[in-house]
């Protein structure tokens, strides 16, 4: 399903699927990266927009510190749209586990 929901919508727009349950870890990795193979680059330069720009900037002086916490998160997760196959992979159930079962034994190894 995980895969499917990749095809489907490779920018991430309208769904995030989770990785954490994927067993096919080299699957999950080709197809991470096809999907982000299909993101378009940003744009070097954008458009001069001086009559949105001022109306952005007014709206900026009057939010409150809520409005500016909200549009963090918003941004923050935006971001993590940008998932790479190494990202993906380290979100996974069980890789997670092998690290915290790794990390036990190298520190069960340094006591002994």
């Amino acid at each position: 399903m995980v895969f499917n929901l990749l095809r489907l919508d490779p920018l991430g727009r309208h769904t995030h699927p989770s990785f954490e349950n994927v067993s096919d870890l080299a699957a999950l990795w080709s197809n991470v990266a096809i999907a982000a193979g299909k993101r378009p680059a940003k744009p070097e330069s954008l458009y001069p927009l001086p009559a949105s720009k001022a109306q952005v900037e007014k709206q900026a002086a009057q939010a409150s510190e809520q409005d500016r916490d909200m549009e963090y998160r918003f941004r923050s997760q935006e971001l993590e749209e940008n998932i790479t196959p190494g990202k993906a992979i380290g979100q996974n159930g069980f890789v997670r586990a092998a690290q915290e079962l790794l990390g036990n034994q190298a520190a069960n190894t340094a006591d002994e």
